[in-house]
């Protein structure tokens, strides 16, 4: 049995992520860092986005975020010194986040590394079938 938990694990190390998360894309939840609840409603928002509706805004875990950039099967978006980079895969959806640590953390030049660190993850679990 695959613990999805551990593939999450894997991208915490990497440079600019603090959180992350593989949710399913009816909404469930497969893995997630503490601190990070992601809503049914939240994922099919981005579930949507990822599908090519793009939205100028969307939550995650109750934030607000920005649309920054999207494009079939990927978006990034910020809030001040949150930052996101979600992927979707065959099954799921991937998160690589970065919350901020204190006032002074505007997550500048973070992007770049949670796109390398989501990507990771989605190509991983997509050559694996999920």
């Amino acid at each position: 049995n695959m613990s999805w938990m551990s593939w999450v694990e894997n991208i915490l190390p990497m440079d600019g992520v603090t959180h992350g998360a593989i949710m399913g894309q009816d909404g469930s939840t497969w893995a997630a860092s503490e601190g990070l609840t992601i809503t049914q409603d939240e994922v099919k928002q981005i579930l949507s986005i990822l599908n090519g509706n793009v939205a100028a805004s969307f939550t995650i875990s109750g934030e607000k975020y920005v649309t920054l950039r999207a494009q079939e099967g990927f978006v990034d978006a910020k809030k001040n010194g949150y930052v996101a980079s979600i992927y979707k895969s065959t099954q799921c959806i991937v998160f690589a986040m970065h919350l901020p640590t204190d006032d002074k953390d505007t997550g500048q030049n973070i992007g770049p590394k949670l796109n390398a660190a989501a990507e990771y993850l989605c190509r991983s679990l997509g050559g694996i079938g999920y």
